[in-house]
């Protein structure tokens, strides 16, 4: 049976991301991947310079977006195999990332009370994309000598409960379910360890979500040891909801090689239902 080589949870320039949607294909084609999916936050504009640049190759390209959840803490919902170009989705983009932008600038705004001269033009000359969001304020500071390094940044400044964090503009975790669900995605839960590492509040979370349409979780990520990867797997499968793998990919010195995903997950191991919902596209279970 064919073993596919997926990786579902992958940023490009289109969001934080230091790889343009064409490079990211390139990459996955030198690599041999069968599937990635484009996984921006809160912005699709990437995607479809990636399913250009994919045309006529091997590679099939996943549309997806990472989006932001109202949370006290880390909280994302991967989209996979979206309409795009759906009105709904399309308009509730377009708050978020104006969010993003009031965002930063409070962000800008606070590291100049604290004595840094930042100017949201120094922002943005680290992004390339629609959104705008720390990584590029993180990358300023970085650049303009106030830290060593981007995580120095964040560690200092711009994680949550920090001097400098601001809250993001969000969807309430049932809004971005029903979302993504009545666009007919597939709503997974993206690196649920980074969210919390205790058992019984990560389960709960699970339930709630279920109860709104959860359709799976990204049970194998770098965040997840091997024994919690196999805890949410098992937690999946009981269910019968999908089992996923994202390297979660923005070519940062401190994250997980390109491609990372494809040698931790193997659908063929789950039944024919579960690996219809990982991919739902047939000639990868064939």
């Amino acid at each position: 049976m064919f073993f596919p080589a997926i990786d579902l949870h992958n940023h490009t320039t289109a969001s934080d991301g230091r790889q343009t949607p064409t490079q990211l294909v390139q990459m996955a084609l030198a690599k041999g991947l069968n599937a990635i999916a484009i996984t921006d936050h809160d912005t699709t504009s990437g995607v479809k310079e990636a399913v250009e640049a994919a045309k006529g190759t091997d590679l099939f390209v996943i549309p997806g977006v990472e989006l932001s959840i109202d949370f006290a803490g880390e909280l994302h919902m991967l989209g996979l195999f979206l309409d795009i170009d759906n009105d709904e989705f399309v308009t509730t983009m377009q708050t978020l990332r104006d969010g993003r932008v009031k965002r930063t600038e409070r962000m800008v705004q606070k590291l100049n009370d604290l004595g840094f001269p930042l100017t949201m033009d120094d922002v943005y000359l680290h992004a390339k994309g629609e959104t705008v969001g720390r990584g590029h304020v993180a990358r300023a500071l970085a650049a303009k000598g106030y830290v060593k390094s981007a995580n120095e940044a964040f560690e200092k400044y711009l994680a949550y409960g920090a001097c400098a964090y601001v809250p993001n503009a969000r969807l309430s975790l049932e809004e971005a379910i029903r979302l993504l669900r009545r666009i007919g995605a597939v709503a997974v839960w993206a690196h649920p360890m980074q969210t919390a590492r205790d058992q019984m509040t990560l389960h709960a979370l699970y339930e709630e979500m279920k109860s709104y349409g959860l359709c799976g979780m990204e049970c194998f990520h770098p965040s997840a040891s091997a024994g919690e990867a196999r805890m949410l797997e098992k937690w999946c499968m009981q269910d019968g909801l999908c089992v996923t793998a994202g390297t979660d990919f923005h070519d940062h010195p401190n994250g997980a090689p390109f491609g990372w995903a494809a040698d931790q997950l193997d659908v063929n191991k789950y039944d024919k239902t579960a690996a219809q919902k990982i991919l739902s596209h047939q000639r990868w279970i064939e």
